[in-house]
């Protein structure tokens, strides 16, 4: 039996595919068949009636290969120092306390959109080599096409999970010293929105690392009752 290439770990899911993935399992017009030959599909660079046109055994192999899209990843690997993603190497600002306040505003502005704009999301965290967050050296769209080619959905929810981290804690060090200086009459309630801005990074970090194993429940979570008759899926 002749074996179609096909997706099958996160750490080889390009970020543009995964949105891709979410986009059909989000088609209210879709059953729940047609939604997984969709993401077949987008799996192994296919046409869906290409997909429809499989042996049936290949098919029913093709399904379960694409069964990690339903399980939320249980590691995500460090940050790296750089990435290589087209002609551009990229950097991670690594040192939180040197970021722009456009970076700043940026980053909370795209990830409390969630997982339809990660690829906005990590070209405001990854900086080509020797440059400044979009400060007219490079093209920021250019950019953002590299990462959603090629960089993984792992490599994303890595950076994602960093930079969150990071920023907690840049906030939690300002909380401190706001506390100190509230015992001396400073106003608390720049304190309570310091707060709630770790809280609501925290929860958009959570709901992108669910939604990696989440995203594609429908097409993967009916796979043993939706596969063609006649497999085992």
């Amino acid at each position: 039996m002749q074996t179609t290439n096909i997706i099958d770990s996160f750490a080889a899911l390009p970020v543009g595919t995964w949105i891709q993935i979410l986009a059909v399992n989000e088609d209210a017009a879709r059953d729940d068949v047609e939604k997984q030959v969709g993401t077949i599909a987008l799996l192994t660079n296919l046409t869906e009636r290409q997909v429809l046109n499989l042996p049936l055994a290949e098919y029913g192999v093709l399904a379960r290969k694409a069964e990690f899209l339903g399980v939320v990843p249980e590691r995500i690997p460090r940050a790296a120092n750089s990435y290589k993603a087209g002609p551009f190497t990229l950097r991670p600002a690594l040192d939180l306390r040197k970021i722009t306040a456009a970076q700043y505003i940026d980053f909370q502005g795209f990830i409390q959109q969630g997982e339809k704009a990660l690829v906005e999301l990590l070209s405001v965290a990854l900086v080509p080599k020797g440059a400044q967050y979009n400060d007219g050296s490079y093209d920021i769209a250019e950019v953002q096409d590299a990462i959603r080619n090629e960089i993984s959905v792992e490599q994303a929810l890595s950076l994602a999970s960093f930079f969150v981290t990071r920023l907690a804690r840049l906030i939690r060090s300002s909380r401190i010293s706001l506390s100190r200086l509230a015992k001396t009459g400073t106003d608390k309630e720049k304190i309570a929105t310091l707060e709630e801005k770790v809280a609501k990074l925290r929860t958009a970090l959570g709901a992108l690392s669910r939604t990696a194993g989440a995203g594609s429940q429908t097409s993967t979570g009916h796979r043993r009752q939706s596969a063609a008759p006649g497999t085992k899926s």
